[in-house]
Protein backbone atom coordinates (compact mmCIF):
# COMPACT_ATOMS: atom_id res chain seq x y z
CA UNK A 1 0.00 0.00 0.00
CA UNK A 2 1.42 3.42 -0.81
CA UNK A 3 1.14 6.05 2.11
CA UNK A 4 -0.06 9.21 1.01
CA UNK A 5 2.44 11.64 1.60
CA UNK A 6 0.06 14.70 2.66
CA UNK A 7 -0.83 12.44 5.36
CA UNK A 8 2.09 12.03 6.38
CA UNK A 9 2.94 15.98 6.88
CA UNK A 10 -0.31 16.56 8.16
CA UNK A 11 0.43 14.11 11.08
CA UNK A 12 4.39 15.54 11.26
CA UNK A 13 2.67 18.94 11.72
CA UNK A 14 0.50 17.77 14.28
CA UNK A 15 3.70 16.88 16.77
CA UNK A 16 4.38 13.48 16.22
CA UNK A 17 8.12 13.81 15.93
CA UNK A 18 8.67 10.38 13.86
CA UNK A 19 8.37 10.20 10.43
CA UNK A 20 9.10 6.17 10.55
CA UNK A 21 6.58 6.34 13.68
CA UNK A 22 4.06 8.20 11.59
CA UNK A 23 4.33 5.68 8.52
CA UNK A 24 3.90 2.97 10.14
CA UNK A 25 0.68 4.06 11.45
CA UNK A 26 -0.58 5.33 8.38
CA UNK A 27 0.18 1.72 6.74
CA UNK A 28 -1.52 0.00 9.99
CA UNK A 29 -4.56 2.37 9.45
CA UNK A 30 -4.86 2.06 5.77
CA UNK A 31 -3.69 5.83 5.29
CA UNK A 32 -7.01 6.55 7.44
CA UNK A 33 -5.24 9.87 9.49
CA UNK A 34 -7.93 9.82 12.02
CA UNK A 35 -7.36 5.96 12.82
CA UNK A 36 -3.25 6.64 12.18
CA UNK A 37 -3.95 9.08 15.43
CA UNK A 38 -5.22 6.95 17.32
CA UNK A 39 -2.14 4.35 16.99
CA UNK A 40 0.08 7.27 17.44
CA UNK A 41 -1.50 7.94 20.87
CA UNK A 42 -2.05 4.75 22.15
CA UNK A 43 -6.20 5.03 21.60
CA UNK A 44 -7.34 1.87 20.03
CA UNK A 45 -10.36 2.65 17.81
CA UNK A 46 -13.26 0.97 17.17
CA UNK A 47 -13.29 0.19 13.68
CA UNK A 48 -14.45 -3.39 13.11
CA UNK A 49 -17.05 -5.30 14.50
CA UNK A 50 -14.05 -7.77 16.01
CA UNK A 51 -13.35 -5.35 18.30
CA UNK A 52 -16.84 -4.40 19.28
CA UNK A 53 -17.23 -8.19 20.34
CA UNK A 54 -13.82 -7.85 22.54
CA UNK A 55 -15.43 -5.44 24.39
CA UNK A 56 -18.66 -6.77 24.77
CA UNK A 57 -16.79 -9.63 26.25
CA UNK A 58 -14.47 -7.83 28.45
CA UNK A 59 -17.62 -6.10 29.71
CA UNK A 60 -19.19 -9.41 30.57
CA UNK A 61 -16.00 -10.17 32.90
CA UNK A 62 -16.64 -6.76 34.63
CA UNK A 63 -20.28 -6.67 35.02
CA UNK A 64 -21.38 -10.73 34.25
CA UNK A 65 -24.70 -11.58 33.71
CA UNK A 66 -25.37 -13.43 37.14
CA UNK A 67 -25.51 -10.30 38.88
CA UNK A 68 -29.56 -9.91 40.66
CA UNK A 69 -30.19 -6.72 38.86
CA UNK A 70 -29.02 -3.05 38.38
CA UNK A 71 -27.27 -1.64 41.19
CA UNK A 72 -28.24 1.84 42.20
CA UNK A 73 -26.15 2.68 44.97
CA UNK A 74 -27.49 1.76 48.58
CA UNK A 75 -31.13 1.76 47.95
CA UNK A 76 -33.21 2.13 44.69
CA UNK A 77 -34.61 5.78 44.16
CA UNK A 78 -38.50 6.21 45.11
CA UNK A 79 -41.30 5.70 42.48
CA UNK A 80 -42.82 9.03 41.18
CA UNK A 81 -45.58 8.61 43.30
CA UNK A 82 -43.55 8.64 46.41
CA UNK A 83 -41.51 11.55 45.36
CA UNK A 84 -44.66 13.12 43.84
CA UNK A 85 -46.76 12.79 47.40
CA UNK A 86 -43.51 14.16 49.08
CA UNK A 87 -44.12 17.50 47.66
Amino acid sequence: MEIDEDHVQYLLSMGFPSELDVRKALRAAKNDVNDAVAILTNDHPVTSFDTLDDIDIEMRDIHPKNTPGPVYGPSLPPSYDEAVESE
